[in-house]
């Protein structure tokens, strides 16, 4: 499930590579967030 999900994240980064950087850090940020929830 884990690799589902960066798979799925990784895809909808590099579709919105022309997104404003302060969202991207935040979408970083909420990744990092579901990775550490997920892994728990």
């Amino acid at each position: 499930m884990e690799k589902w999900v960066v798979l799925v994240c990784l895809g909808w980064v590099f579709k919105g590579r022309l997104i404003n950087s302060t969202q991207l850090i935040n979408i970083i940020t909420s990744l990092g967030i579901i990775l550490t929830y997920v892994n728990r």
